[in-house]
């Protein structure tokens, strides 16, 4: 039954996410940020956006906070930040699925249609081990399918957490991504990789 609602859902028309574009996922956000700052982990002190955002935004986040060696891939940011999380949510499901969702929001890449890298090492969170992020729908990956099974684990996640199949569907709804309109050449489109009336970035 879950898979029958989630494909009915997914097939209706929402509102879907540039990340972080307008903070569309500040309510997914603001439940990691305190779960990541009291993990008591080299991450403690990273804004979660910084793994959302392109290489050089988390490089730099990175390399400010003195994170140096395997804690400094890249790649593998966005799903440290949500191992901290996890750590620091203490078993409480309600933050645990807060940072699986967060573990499957798109990554920005410098270009439109360019897919984000995924982490090559295993998370240390069991909730986490299907879960990987939404590429850009102009991707091969998301024509592919990819962003589908990417919210279908999203959703099996949080029945395994015991939630219901409606709440199911509702957080990986909340995980969706879209494509940033017109054509942009300088490949930043919808993010907010540099926003000046935002120091976060």
């Amino acid at each position: 039954m879950l898979f029958i609602a989630l494909a009915s859902a997914l097939a209706l028309p929402y509102f879907r996410r540039e990340v972080p574009q307008e903070h569309s996922h500040d309510l997914i956000l603001d439940v990691v940020r305190p779960a990541i700052q009291g993990s008591g982990t080299v991450f403690a002190k990273l804004d979660p956006v910084f793994g959302t955002l392109a290489d050089k935004a988390g490089q730099d986040a990175l390399a400010s906070n003195g994170i140096t060696g395997a804690d400094a891939n890249i790649d593998c940011l966005h799903q440290n930040l949500a191992d901290a999380c996890i750590k620091g949510a203490k078993g409480d499901k309600n933050i645990i699925i807060a940072c699986v969702q967060f573990a499957a929001l798109e990554r920005n890449t410098a270009k439109i249609g360019q897919e984000s890298k995924i982490c090559n090492e295993k998370p240390k969170s069991a909730e986490l081990a299907n879960i990987k992020q939404h590429q850009d729908p102009a991707s091969q990956a998301a024509k592919d399918g990819h962003n589908r099974l990417v919210e279908i684990e999203v959703a099996k996640a949080a029945k395994a957490l015991g939630f219901s199949d409606q709440e199911a569907v509702n957080f990986a709804q909340r995980t969706s991504t879209f494509e940033a309109s017109g054509d942009d050449p300088s490949g930043r489109g919808n993010t907010c990789d540099f926003d000046p009336g935002n120091p976060v970035n």
